[in-house]
């Protein structure tokens, strides 16, 4: 799941608001003087921190916070219980458990011109520790921005490594960590693009690893030159 429910009400001669899914921020599409697509100076928990609040132009917005606590089996994948403020059970782990900490952001945007509902949003949050670059993580995630498509490939040989379809798009890769969540890095790329370097391109799925571990290589050496250039 990306971690983002959104409802659009699309009114004549409104502009249209656009959530990241990665980190809450906010876009307007069609503004007064038709910009464009244009980023918001706020994110979604920076509104929900905010509020109550009024906007100049007759903007109502009210936020919730809400935290919870996953406990999951890291061996199954299973959630053994959640923990809230108005609710907990009490667990006897037989092995070590993975913790997963999530914070819900609501914010709700009412319009006093026209007296009603104009717009609303949830994003998610995950409590994750930052990537190490001391760790020397040997992967790499291309993940699709259309689609659930996700290709790991090893960082040194460009060897593919595994491809999963998870159904919708994948904004986040972490790591088991010391019973909690590390973040990961992973390359976001359009779904055509993605696609067509693991499957179009080639006749076979062996094909296909060769074209796309090419491509990785062409892509990861341009960054270096990059880097060394700056």
């Amino acid at each position: 799941q990306s971690g983002l429910t959104v409802l659009f009400l699309f009114l004549k001669c409104r502009p249209g608001f656009l959530p990241d899914p990665n980190d809450g921020s906010l876009y307007v599409l069609g503004g007064k003087h038709k910009e464009g697509l244009m980023k918001l100076p706020f994110t979604i928990p920076e509104l929900v921190q905010s509020s109550p609040c009024r906007s100049s132009d007759g903007m109502l917005y009210t936020g919730k916070k809400h935290d919870v606590w996953f406990v999951v089996d890291p061996e199954t994948g299973e959630k053994q219980t959640s923990l809230t403020t108005s609710s907990s059970e009490s667990i006897c782990p037989n092995t070590p458990l993975l913790y997963i900490g999530r914070t819900e952001y609501m914010v709700t945007m009412f319009d006093t011109k026209i007296q009603g509902l104009r717009w609303n949003a949830t994003y998610n949050d995950y409590s994750a520790h930052p990537y190490d670059e001391k760790q020397n993580y040997k992967m790499a995630h291309l993940v699709s921005s259309g689609d659930g498509l996700v290709v790991t490939v090893d960082r040194e040989s460009g060897d593919v490594l595994w491809t999963q379809n998870y159904g919708s798009p994948v904004v986040g890769v972490y790591l088991y960590y010391e019973e909690s969540l590390r973040h990961a890095p992973h390359l976001s790329l359009a779904m055509e693009t993605l696609r067509f370097l693991t499957f179009s391109s080639a006749k076979d799925q062996t094909e296909a690893h060769s074209t796309l571990k090419w491509s990785y290589q062409f892509v990861t050496e341009q960054a270096r030159t990059q880097t060394q250039l700056m």
